[in-house]
């Protein structure tokens, strides 16, 4: 840039930079403004042509060396004394991506306990909160248990057979309700999106069928109905027993006047 630039277009200080120009326009030096603008931006472009080349220059491929090639035909070649000694060639180091499995531990939190000496009242710590209150499971192991239910589909019987290899006898009634007591503590949160869903302006949906299990029928399932409703910003999903125009007045409340597709 020019000398009226007050940074290096290399590292340029944004809060330096910001200065600067409100200094030129306080001053009314427009003309000197867009200059240095200008100047600053072919400078930039310079840069950017020059790393762009030297990109192109380093990953370009190059023919094989016919000469290396014959020299890498004779180093393997049977001859004593044909290899200087230490000169033989190293294997490459290799990286090897791997997993270090869950850890499953008991963790046992013990709460300070006073007591009065004049009228022997006791007074304990309040425990922090918890998705399941005085609950035998931990937060970040239901918080785990709800995403490979719902992002993996992992049913929650299956989970439990994965803690019985790991050594861990987990009934699914305990850990169907933990996940449970997670849901119930989301739902502000997916009421919020619903709302932001429904916001004035365009709106999609689409609606498809799944098998529910209810015992009440002959057959023991009947077809429940999964709505997606968006606004190219927010998305919204929510369960119905139908897919009908009931289910769409649900969503929607008394707000119908709406462009949908």
């Amino acid at each position: 840039m020019s000398k009226q630039t007050p940074t290096s277009p290399y590292a340029p200080d944004l809060v330096e930079v910001r200065v600067w120009v409100e200094q030129m326009i306080a001053a009314k030096r427009s003309v000197d403004l867009v200059v240095a603008v200008i100047t600053f931006i072919g400078r930039m472009r310079d840069i950017n042509a020059q790393l762009v080349a030297r990109v192109a220059h380093l990953t370009r491929k190059r023919p094989r060396s016919e000469t290396l090639e014959r020299l890498e035909r004779q180093l393997v070649l049977p001859l004593e004394g044909l290899v200087a000694p230490g000169a033989q060639s190293k294997p490459k180091d290799s990286e090897l991506l791997n997993v270090i499995p869950a850890q499953i531990y008991i963790e046992q939190r013990v709460d300070e306990t006073v007591a009065c000496p004049n009228d022997d009242t006791i007074v304990s710590a309040s425990p922090p909160a918890a998705i399941v209150e005085r609950g035998e499971l931990g937060d970040t192991l239901i918080v785990e248990a709800t995403c490979d239910k719902y992002i993996e589909h992992l049913p929650i019987e299956r989970q439990c057979t994965r803690f019985a290899r790991a050594g861990v006898e987990l009934k699914p009634q305990t850990l169907g309700r933990s996940v449970n007591a997670h849901i119930d503590l989301l739902q502000p949160i997916a009421q919020l999106i619903a709302d932001r869903t429904r916001a004035p302006g365009y709106l999609g949906t689409d609606a498809t069928g799944i098998p529910v299990l209810d015992p009440t029928v002959p057959v023991g399932i009947r077809t429940g109905t999964m709505w997606c409703w968006t606004n190219a910003c927010w998305v919204s999903f929510f369960y119905a027993p139908k897919g009908d125009a009931q289910s769409v007045r649900d969503f929607l409340d008394d707000d119908l006047c709406r462009v949908v597709q």
